[in-house]
């Protein structure tokens, strides 16, 4: 898969989990901000596009979704934090949401640290 905002091609991240049955993780490391891309299995579509950085001391996350509903598709982003969960066997990351609104913003990894604090603020 080509990254959507730099064009080169991306990492394939192997899941282990049931997810890996109906999605694709693929990350890119060439963009300025880390980028990863879930798509669905079966329509070869980007389901979720996360972007994150760190912003004083503390890591930030963009999500942005596009999920297909029956009847639409619905287009939202979250922004929120990201931190380790230690569950008995594994340590997993943990997205904690601080805003979310509609649409598709315009947050790229190119931008979001002028974007993302702008967000946060206001959120």
């Amino acid at each position: 898969m080509k990254c959507l905002y730099c064009q080169n091609d991306c990492e394939f991240v192997e899941l282990e989990d049931l997810m890996a049955k109906t999605a694709e993780v693929w990350k890119c490391t060439k963009c300025p901000h880390p980028v990863r891309f879930n798509k669905f299995i079966k329509s070869d579509r980007v389901a979720m596009i996360c972007i994150s950085m760190k912003m004083h001391d503390e890591t930030y996350a963009v999500h942005i979704y596009h999920e297909a509903g029956p009847f639409e598709i619905t287009k939202y982003f979250q922004i929120g934090k990201v931190g380790l969960k230690r569950n008995m066997n594994y340590i997993d990351f943990e997205f904690t949401p601080i805003v979310q609104l509609p649409g598709i913003p315009n947050i790229t990894p190119t931008n979001i640290e002028e974007k993302l604090p702008i967000y946060i603020t206001f959120s």
